[in-house]
């Protein structure tokens, strides 16, 4: 079924397909990672639990020779993840919601083809600050988020695999519309919703963005909702919270393992005959201006679209922006 649907230049794509099983997006990870020419270098900011610990195993078990660098705050958990990686991994500890020390960590790192940024927090308390007078929870889905792409840009730009920068927040529920513009840094008070909708709205303008500049021709940005996961991120919330979004996971069978989900983000980086196509993934419903030249898809989360078509990606839960994007 496809439903097709036009909002100025921006034209919007439904498209239905059989579901994907996990086993067959990991033998299409298997047999496109297997082919690369180069040692592929992984960066994975918050790789100590949850979807970003995924990812580390994921990429591990598809691509061995991958070198793997995690970026966290838990020693312990990163140590766990090294025995598997074995002299391929590496772990950088940092408490990455500060920005002096993500400027300093990052001049640590010499190679990266895929950073992943899966560091985050979903906290009642919308004006917590950090040490550095930041709002805590902007800091970590957000600012910190930023400064690692723009510290890492240069050696994106001249991956020879061509540079992937994957930010897994919520590339659904943006609403620019309800953006606060006098208190974008939440710097006084606010509601959660306020908080959480500011992280998701600014992190998709910042990849548009990103992904407009010619300079940034051989990069591919991603703004991904993974969609309902078993991670622990939500074990801080009140019960009255936690318990419920459990039940409907559990009861609609949403939730996958962080291993699953990252074999379907994987699945969307890993068709890499992009020549210098941009690719970055944003809201869906809502637009911040026009968008030249631009193809936008709804592809829903573990279902496929084929491949062997140079075109298009796999999507989970996401939309696909497809060309060189003009913001006007």
């Amino acid at each position: 079924m496809n439903t097709v649907k036009k909002y100025g230049e921006v034209r919007t794509d439904t498209i239905f397909h059989n579901i994907a099983a996990v086993n067959d997006v990991a033998a299409s990870n298997a047999q496109i990672l297997s082919s690369l020419q180069s040692p592929l270098h992984v960066v994975i900011v918050g790789g100590t639990s949850g979807i970003g610990r995924g990812f580390a195993h994921t990429i591990n078990r598809l691509c061995p020779a991958a070198h793997v660098t995690i970026i966290g705050r838990n020693e312990s958990a990163a140590n766990e993840i090294l025995s598997q990686l074995g002299s391929n991994g590496s772990f950088i500890r940092a408490d990455v919601s500060l920005m002096s020390e993500i400027r300093t960590i990052t001049k640590k790192i010499k190679a990266v083809d895929i950073l992943v940024l899966s560091q985050g927090v979903i906290s009642m308390d919308a004006f917590a600050r950090t040490k550095e007078n930041i709002n805590y929870a902007l800091a970590l889905n957000y600012y910190g988020r930023v400064l690692f792409i723009e510290e890492l840009l240069p050696l994106l730009r001249t991956s020879p695999l061509g540079g992937k920068v994957v930010s897994v927040l919520n590339s659904k529920k943006g609403d620019p519309s309800k953006i606060n513009w006098n208190n974008m840094g939440l710097e006084t008070k606010c509601s959660f919703l306020v908080a959480i909708n500011h992280a998701f709205a600014f992190n998709d303008l910042i990849i548009q963005y990103l992904a407009s500049q010619p300079e940034n021709s051989n990069v591919t940005f991603i703004h991904s909702f993974p969609g309902h996961v078993k991670t622990p991120i939500i074990d801080n919330l009140p019960f009255y919270i936690r318990l419920p979004i459990k039940a409907v996971g559990a009861i609609r069978r949403l939730a996958v393992s962080p291993d699953e989900c990252a074999e379907f983000m994987i699945h969307a980086n890993a068709a890499r005959r992009l020549n210098t196509t941009v690719f970055c993934y944003a809201c869906l419903k809502r637009f911040m201006g026009k968008i030249s030249g631009t193809m936008i898809c709804v592809l829903p989360r573990q279902q496929e679209i084929n491949l062997l078509n140079p075109n298009f990606l796999f999507g989970n839960d996401m939309a696909l922006i497809k060309g060189n994007k003009h913001m006007t």
